[in-house]
């Protein structure tokens, strides 16, 4: 669905960031080639070593600051 999705807007993985709490969440935005951006108060508390590099939340209210720090 989520590739559908990307191809359908003619969008790159460049141009997406996925926000998650689950390590699936990770694993949908690898698969899609999008930036990948951790809350970390969610559902599941992820410990898996892959993810030990990706940038991470604790607020909500931080996706803007992210986006607006990242030029999105």
């Amino acid at each position: 669905m989520g590739l559908e999705w990307k191809n359908k807007n003619g969008l790159s993985g460049d141009e997406i960031v996925v926000i998650g709490d689950m390590y699936h969440d990770y694993e949908t935005a690898q698969f899609l080639g999008a930036h990948f951006l951790y809350y970390t108060k969610g559902h599941q508390e992820v410990c898996n070593e892959e993810i030990k590099e990706v940038s991470r939340i604790h607020n909500l209210k931080d996706v803007l600051h992210y986006l607006e720090r990242n030029n999105y």
